[in-house]
């Protein structure tokens, strides 16, 4: 069995580390430079916290990014169903000459 994980270095706060992944490397590279990029923000507006706090500041505002991009496509594949039910709706009634 082969083991498709690669390793990468990805640099977060000028800091590098090394990451076993399977994913590819250019999204484990946009994925840190995400990450980076949220702390560096962070360590901007509050230079008074310490790393780790900015690391949980910044953990939970990703974290809250990821839920409502899950939140906005669950709303919209709900939409689309509802869309959906409707046209097979109108379809069905041309089908069968609009008789209900």
């Amino acid at each position: 069995m082969s083991d498709s994980k690669s390793r990468i270095q990805v640099n977060i706060l000028d800091e590098t580390y090394s990451v076993r992944s399977e994913a590819d490397p250019e999204h484990t590279l946009r994925v840190a430079g995400h990450v980076d990029s949220v702390l560096r923000s962070l360590r901007r507006s509050l230079p008074q916290l310490d790393l780790y706090r900015v690391a949980i500041l910044g953990s939970m505002e990703i974290t809250d990014e990821l839920f409502r991009l899950r939140s906005n496509a669950e709303h919209e594949r709900a939409d689309l169903a509802v869309r959906l039910q409707r046209l097979t709706a109108s379809v069905d009634q041309v089908l069968t000459g609009g008789t209900s």
